[in-house]
């Protein structure tokens, strides 16, 4: 069922989407570490507290759809058909092409291209990149095997 966003959450998203984009195009051009958050709210228009109101930390900037990510994935494991292992629901959910992999235009693959360039030059995103896939690591162990820790 598609519900339709009222005004206000539609101008939250628009201001959530302008934030992100201003930051990844400032991020490409200078370098994540190299740009403060004060600079991304000025480019964008908004002050520096609106920004981490919409994202807990800079390096959400980069990595906000990845939560969204982690939902679907389990999601795919989870409600996948009776009788399915694992291994194939996982590997049907992250082999399908969505996104910017999906994308087959110049544009796509440049904006990967810059994205991965950035990521790989910052400590600090790949830091919280290994983060994430910890954190969707211990998520899917768990599904699979319930009381499974990675401490244990």
């Amino acid at each position: 069922m598609d519900v339709e966003l009222g005004l206000r959450e539609r101008k939250k998203l628009r201001t959530r989407q302008l934030i992100a984009e201003t930051a990844r195009r400032m991020f490409v051009e200078r370098g994540f570490d190299a740009v403060p958050v004060a600079a991304v709210a000025r480019a964008a228009e908004v002050s520096e507290a609106t920004v981490f109101n919409y994202f807990s930390t800079k390096e959400d900037l980069v990595y906000q759809g990845m939560e969204a990510f982690q939902t679907e994935l389990l999601a795919a494991v989870r409600d996948r058909p009776a009788g399915e292992p694992f291994v194939a629901a996982f590997a049907r959910f992250v082999l399908a092409p969505r996104g910017f992999l999906a994308a087959e235009d110049e544009n796509a693959a440049r904006y990967l291209t810059e994205i991965s360039r950035m990521i790989a030059a910052s400590p600090a995103l790949l830091s919280r990149e290994r983060e994430i896939l910890a954190r969707y690591t211990a998520s899917l162990a768990a599904l699979i095997a319930p009381g499974w820790s990675p401490t244990r």
